[in-house]
């Protein structure tokens, strides 16, 4: 069983990353680095030095694009397994995930980390005391994905290249019958973009907070993948409206600064996602 990592790097954090990299390196054959960091600047952030690392890149900015590339570079080189990771998540328990895969047929279902996400419904069930869930969703990162699954699913979508990757590739499987399971066991601790707390009117918001051009994506991401498929399910349709467009309007208007750039992004980001060509 041999694994690929690829983890997808854009002006990465020294010590994030090596935490990141430090909990899995041992347990995979092989680890690329994509950089997503602009050429002139690549070699003041290459602060991982390790026998199994290599640098990968060709100047496009994209997460999509990156994860492809392991794809393809995983089928070359004879890899069975493609462990996709962002550079701000930290995996707890790796070992058990790959023992998992070791014990059990996984060749046809998508198989990813325990992490909060408020629009999966649990059906649980329990193999050799490791818990697994079937989920209507993923995240990318930390996923690991059998070479011969991605290539029945032809990779991750280019039309998206930060935001909703995961989604698009969990509905194009979902359309194909195939599952996507938790290994409750398996953890991924992941930051999305800066967290900070505010009050409205004595009530308490967790906010998170992205610069206008990620509010643009988010935005852009997520209707073109309502328009897309069919077969997302309500629950997710309403998570989506009220998650990715309904807060994020919410949260620019009452909490953020630079409020006139975001509305203007935000706005953007709604009418291509509403006309972008699928």
């Amino acid at each position: 069983m041999k694994i690929l990592a690829i983890v997808v790097t854009y002006y990465p954090e020294k010590e994030l990353l090596e935490k990141n990299i430090s909990a899995f390196i041992d347990y995979v054959d092989k680890v690329l680095i994509w950089e997503n960091t602009p050429e002139q600047e690549k070699l003041n952030y290459r602060f991982i030095e390790h026998e199994k690392v290599e640098y990968h890149g060709d100047g496009i900015n994209s997460i999509s694009h990156g994860l492809n590339y392991g794809w393809q570079y995983a089928k070359k080189h004879g890899y069975d397994y493609l462990l996709t990771m962002d550079q701000d998540s930290i995996l707890v328990n790796f070992a058990l995930m790959k023992e998992y895969v070791k014990q059990h047929y996984c060749e046809k279902a998508l198989l990813s980390p325990h992490i909060n996400m408020p629009n999966i419904k649990p059906v649980i069930s329990i193999v050799n005391n490791i818990r697994v869930t079937r989920v209507d969703g993923l995240i990318t990162s930390g996923s690991l994905f059998y070479i011969g699954l991605l290539d029945i699913l032809n990779g991750f979508n280019e039309t998206l290249s930060i935001d909703g990757i995961d989604t698009d590739l969990y509905l194009r499987a979902d359309q194909l019958g195939i599952p996507s399971y938790r290994i409750n066991n398996y953890n991924l601790v992941q930051r999305f973009g800066e967290p900070q707390i505010r009050y409205l009117f004595g009530k308490r918001y967790e906010l998170t907070t992205y610069s206008a051009h990620r509010l643009e994506s988010i935005l852009q991401s997520h209707i073109y993948l309502m328009r897309k498929y069919r077969n997302m399910s309500a629950q997710t349709k309403k998570y989506i409206v009220r998650h990715y467009v309904v807060d994020r309007i919410r949260d620019v208007i009452f909490f953020e600064s630079d409020k006139m750039s975001k509305i203007i992004s935000l706005c953007r980001g709604i009418i291509k996602g509403l006309f972008v060509k699928l």
